[in-house]
């Protein structure tokens, strides 16, 4: 099913459209005020209507970037962030991950915790990004046919998968909402992977 794609942009183009019609706002008036302009007879203004009319288009030109030069920013610090988290984990295939699980009784040889996962399917480059309380748990479900049905159907068919997992604690981020959702802004999980949503909350 085709879904719109759409990047957080959502709270910085509401404040930048607010800020650009409090400017338009306040031109105005201090416009009236030094034209004199009677604002019932506005129509006869079309010299001044026409400037005004330019400068509304410009400014909000100036705006709209901004705009995107903050969202731009952000996502690129989101992703240095995470990807530095994730770079520091073992990366395993599924396949190594669930003989792990098999041999340590369910341990892959340390304790459960709490974070999030990344499965990569590296033949499509396509990304799914979880959380959990017990992750290592969860990631066996999604390998086990109990997970994203998309995600085992193509694992199922051949493709190639890695496992990685960030945990909660040491990464700097104070609930696993947080750390979930930017996770899967750093590696487009929602625009061009597997997941549904931006994440919990979102």
């Amino acid at each position: 099913m085709a879904r719109k794609k759409h990047g957080r942009v959502r709270a910085p183009l509401i404040v930048g459209l607010a800020a650009w019609a409090c400017l338009l706002t306040c031109a105005a008036v201090a416009t009236s005020r030094y034209y004199g302009v009677d604002w019932t007879r506005i129509l006869e203004y079309r010299a001044l209507l026409r400037r005004f009319g330019l400068f509304a288009l410009l400014s909000l030109v100036v705006v709209l970037g901004l705009v995107g030069f903050v969202v731009t920013r952000r996502r690129r610090s989101v992703r240095r962030r995470i990807r530095a988290l994730a770079s520091g984990r073992v990366e395993m295939t599924p396949e190594a991950f669930l003989a792990a699980r098999r041999a340590s009784f369910g341990s892959v040889g340390e304790k459960e915790f709490a974070g999030v996962y990344v499965l990569h399917n590296s033949t499509r480059d396509k990304y799914y990004v979880g959380q959990g309380q017990r992750v290592l748990s969860r990631v066996t479900q999604h390998f086990s046919g109990h997970g994203n049905g998309d995600v085992y159907a193509d694992w199922s068919y051949g493709d190639a998968f890695t496992i990685r997992t960030i945990a909660l604690r040491g990464s700097g981020y104070r609930s696993l909402d947080d750390l979930e959702r930017d996770t899967i802004t750093a590696f487009s999980a929602y625009d061009d992977g597997y997941n549904r949503t931006r994440g919990n909350g979102a």
